[in-house]
C-alpha cells in the first residue's frame, strides 16, 4: 500500500531517536555553558566585569522562562525532527553571531539571547521524540541518557578550554561548536528527507499523527492540571539549588584554603557521578514501572543533606568531598527521571508538557544563583543553609505533585 502525500513519515528507530535527542539536549545549552566555561577570556577582551556578566546571564534564562510555552507548542505542531533541526540550527546562529558580533557585553548579551530559543526548544524537540519513538518499557533508560548530555557536554567544553589557546582563541572555539551544531541541524534534515519525512512543511491544516498523538491519548488544548505545577515548581527550586552549586563550589572551595585545581576536580567528580546517577536510575525506572516522582524526591532530599555536609564539615576535605558527591552527584541526577515522569504521566502533548516545566526551571537557573551569591558574600554557611532548604523545598512540591496527580488533579 502506497503512503498517501499526507502521510507521517515513517516510524524511526529508538535508537535513532535516542541519539537525536541526546545530541540536541547537549547542543542546546551550548551558548551559555561555552561563556561560562570562556568568561575570564570574554570578559578581558570585552572589558566588562562579573556585574555584567550576571545580567547577561540573566537575561538568558529570563529570555528562556518567557519563550518556553510558545517554543513548545511549535515543537508539538513541528514535530520532533523538525523540532530538533530547528534547535540545533538556531545554536549555531548564536554561536556565529557571539564570535562574530561580540564587540561588548551589550552586543554579547543580544546574540547569547538567540540561544534561549535553542535553549527551550531542544527539550521539548528531544522529550518528544523519546515518547512516540522509544518503547514505554524503555523510556526510563531513554531519559537517562539523554540527560546524561547535559553534565556530558559542560565537562567536555571545560576540557576544550586549554585547547584554545586557555581561552584566548574563544571566538574560534565558538565557531567551531556552531560548525558542529549546524552540522547536526543539515544532517537531521537530510536524513528525515531521504526517510520521505516532510521536517519543514508548516502543518497548518493538519498536524501530523507524531505531533498530535503519544503513547496515550492527550488533549491538545488541555490547561496544565494542578499535578504540572506543583512539579514544575519543584523542579524550578531543584534548579535553583544545583545550579547555584556548580557557580558557587569552586569559589568556596578557594576561600577554604584548596587549590583551584583540587576544586575543580571535585567538581568534575560530581559531574561524573551526577551523569551515571542519570543513567542509573533511569535503568532502575524501566524496571520498577512506579514511585518515579518518590525517587526524584529521594534524589532532592540527598542534595539537601550534601549541602548541610557542605555547611558543616565543607572545611574539610572529606566533607567537601562527601557535600559534592551527595548534592552534585545524586542531587543534580534527578531531572532525567523527573522529565521521564512528566512526559508520561501528563495529559498534554509531551513538548507543551516539558516547555512548562522549562519555564519554572530556567526562572530558578535565573533567581537561585543572584540569592545565593547575595547571601555568600555575607555567609557560604548560610548560603549552603539556603541551597539545602531549596531542596527540601523542591522535594516536598515533588511529592505534593505526585499526591495530586494520584488525586487526579
Amino acid at each position: 500500500m502506497t503512503a498517501s502525500a499526507d502521510s507521517p513519515p515513517a516510524r524511526p528507530s529508538a535508537l535513532a531517536a535516542v541519539l537525536y535527542a541526546i545530541a540536541a539536549t547537549g547542543l542546546g545549552g551550548l551558548p551559555i555553558w561555552m561563556l561560562s566555561a570562556f568568561a575570564p577570556a570574554i570578559q578581558a577582551d570585552l572589558g566588562f566585569d562579573d556585574t555584567h556578566l550576571g545580567i547577561v546571564i540573566a537575561l538568558y534564562f529570563g529570555l528562556s522562562a518567557v519563550t518556553g510555552l510558545p517554543l513548545g507548542r511549535l515543537m508539538q505542531r513541528l514535530g520532533w525532527r523538525a523540532g530538533i533541526a530547528f534547535s540545533t540550527a538556531v545554536v549555531g546562529l548564536c554561536l556565529v553571531l557571539i564570535a562574530v558580533m561580540a564587540q561588548s557585553w551589550v552586543l554579547l548579551a543580544i546574540s547569547l539571547c538567540v540561544g534561549a530559543v535553542s535553549n527551550n526548544s531542544s527539550q521539548p524537540a528531544s522529550n518528544l521524540a523519546l515518547s512516540l519513538a522509544v518503547p514505554q518499557g524503555r523510556q526510563g533508560l531513554a531519559f537517562g541518557l539523554k540527560q546524561a548530555a547535559l553534565p556530558i557536554s559542560t565537562f567536555l567544553v571545560g576540557l576544550s578550554v586549554p585547547l584554545f589557546g586557555q581561552g584566548g582563541m574563544w571566538r574560534e572555539a565558538f565557531l567551531v561548536a556552531a560548525a558542529l551544531s549546524l552540522a547536526m541541524a543539515v544532517g537531521v534534515i537530510a536524513r528525515s528527507a531521504l526517510a520521505g519525512a516532510r521536517v519543514l512543511s508548516s502543518r497548518r491544516r493538519r498536524p501530523s499523527v507524531e505531533a498530535r498523538t503519544g503513547p496515550r491519548a492527550r488533549t491538545p488544548h488541555a490547561p496544565p492540571a494542578r499535578s504540572l505545577i506543583l512539579l514544575s515548581i519543584g523542579a524550578g527550586f531543584g534548579t535553583a539549588a544545583t545550579v547555584s552549586f556548580g557557580s558557587f563550589l569552586v569559589v568556596f572551595a578557594v576561600s577554604e584554603g584548596f587549590s583551584a585545581s583540587a576544586a575543580a576536580t571535585m567538581l568534575a567528580l560530581g559531574s561524573l557521578v551526577g551523569i551515571a546517577s542519570r543513567v542509573l536510575f533511569g535503568y532502575i525506572a524501566d524496571r520498577r514501572g512506579r514511585r518515579h516522582l518518590v525517587t526524584v524526591a529521594y534524589m532532592m532530599g540527598s542534595g539537601c543533606i550534601g549541602f548541610l555536609v557542605l555547611a558543616l564539615l565543607g572545611g574539610s576535605q572529606w566533607g567537601l568531598l562527601l557535600g559534592t558527591l551527595l548534592a552534585y552527584g545524586l542531587g543534580w541526577a534527578w531531572n532525567g527521571l523527573f522529565h521521564f515522569a512528566i512526559v508520561r504521566y501528563s495529559t498534554i502533548p509531551p513538548a507543551v508538557t516539558t516547555s512548562i516545566a522549562q519555564i519554572a526551571m530556567s526562572i530558578g537557573a535565573a533567581v537561585g544563583p543572584a540569592v545565593f551569591g547575595l547571601v555568600s558574600a555575607l555567609s557560604f554557611t548560610a548560603s549552603w543553609y539556603l541551597g539545602a532548604t531549596m531542596f527540601a523545598a523542591a522535594g516536598a512540591l515533588i511529592l505534593l505533585g505526585r499526591r495530586a496527580l494520584n488525586n487526579g488533579r
